[in-house]
């Protein structure tokens, strides 16, 4: 769970303030933020992405359209689901954690550089029997029920031609004037990307204190069983059930080839 207030650092206050305040998204363009009553709208053909305005919308599209696909009851789930992550202060708060209990060492080697890390939402089969089914030779016909896991985190700053757009190095540069104006230069600025079948749906900017990276150290990073994947795997309704979704064929697909 997050500290109390007075045991947080400075830095740590900035990273909790970028997380939203409501369940609409900051436009995916120029990421600006919805006002209290006020709701954006989303792509019409696969529901996932934001925009503040039609100029926002058609400057994005060359790009957005390579991935845009029809949006299906499976990304109506993640959309749902991740609604209550990312406006969520302690899952954002353990995803500070577990990028400082992963990446220590390079943050710590190198905390002025702008760090792009990239984790993906998917949908798994919830049984073993039906686990194995999807992965045999053929789809299975009946319906399968599925459920969220969010997976590990993967470091693309590491790769030269990973491409970066103006808005991204905008969203990294103001954490990072933030964080050396407080003067916490041994702080970092990292860069999140939330991707749904490869598809990249929402960006989120984070500051990692140093005392988080001097924590990671001390402890064990050994662990897989992230505090983040918890929270997913935990997560439940208003009723206190589990958030099942019958997989679709994409899934499956997806699962078997990482296509």
């Amino acid at each position: 769970m997050i500290p109390p207030d007075q045991e947080i650092s400075d830095v740590d206050r900035l990273s909790l303030s970028l997380v939203p305040h409501s369940k609409a998204s900051a436009c995916f363009t120029c990421n600006n933020t919805p006002g209290a009553n006020q709701e954006y709208q989303r792509c019409a053909k696969c529901r996932l992405i934001t925009y503040c305005s039609r100029e926002c919308q058609k400057k994005d599209w060359p790009i957005h359209k390579e991935a845009c696909f029809a949006a299906n009851d499976q990304s109506n789930f993640v959309i749902k689901c991740f609604q209550r992550m990312h406006t969520d202060k302690t899952f954002m708060h353990y995803l500070d954690l577990d990028l400082a209990d992963k990446f220590c060492d390079s943050f710590t080697q190198n905390p002025k550089k702008m760090w792009i890390i990239v984790t993906s939402l998917f949908i798994l089969p919830s049984g073993k029997e039906d686990l194995k089914a999807a992965t045999s030779q053929e789809i299975p016909e009946n319906p399968m029920a599925g459920h969220l896991v969010l997976s590990g985190f993967i470091n693309v700053s590491a790769y030269p031609d990973y491409p970066v757009e103006d808005k991204v190095r905008r969203m990294w540069q103001q954490v990072r004037d933030d964080l050396d104006g407080m003067n916490a230069k041994d702080a970092v600025a990292v860069i999140v990307e939330f991707n749904y079948m490869r598809f990249r749906f929402y960006i989120s900017a984070r500051a990692i204190s140093k005392s988080q990276l001097v924590e990671a150290k001390k402890g064990n990073r050994s662990s897989e069983r992230r505090r983040t994947s918890l929270w997913v795997e935990e997560m439940r309704n208003r009723k206190g059930d589990v958030m099942p979704c019958v997989m679709g064929d994409d899934d499956i697909k997806f699962m078997r080839t990482g296509k």
